[in-house]
């Protein structure tokens, strides 16, 4: 989706150290929350495989988050932008923390879904379209409601 973006909208090539840290970071984000995914009401095969494989999960998110600080210091001048997508991807795992304080976003952990999906068009488009430092225009706000 970043290099649709490169692509297609912004007619250049993509930014590989961008897509590298996008890339890794969503390893790193992933196996963050599976990890923290417990038993489930309805049991499931998936949720054996996981129990079973905790420790794979760990080893993928120590490698993905190598990765993902390897290529934020290749893009750091962009740190701002790229800390509110960390921010926001970590906000929908915390409330699987097993901590009073962030068991306590439980309560507001509405619309998970809407909320990973403005993440991802912040990622896949907004982050692609600062990277490439051309200025603002109407067919980037089309391209991003698209």
């Amino acid at each position: 989706m970043t290099g649709q973006t490169f692509h297609f909208l912004l007619r250049q090539d993509i930014n590989w150290d961008l897509a590298a840290f996008i890339f890794f970071a969503t390893l790193c984000s992933y196996s963050f929350h599976w990890y923290l995914t417990t038993g489930s009401v309805i049991p499931s095969e998936r949720m054996n495989w996981l129990q079973q494989h905790r420790n794979l999960y760990i080893f993928i998110f120590t490698v993905a988050l190598a990765g993902a600080c390897f290529f934020f210091l290749r893009i750091v001048a962009y740190w701002p932008w790229l800390t509110i997508s960390a921010l926001a991807t970590f906000l929908y795992s915390a409330p699987k923390i097993p901590h009073p304080y962030f068991r306590l976003l439980r309560r507001v952990a509405v619309g998970k879904t809407i909320f990973l999906a403005f993440v991802w068009m912040y990622v896949t488009t907004i982050l692609p379209i600062i990277v490439s430092g051309k200025p603002w225009n109407n067919s980037f706000s089309l391209f991003i409601i698209s």
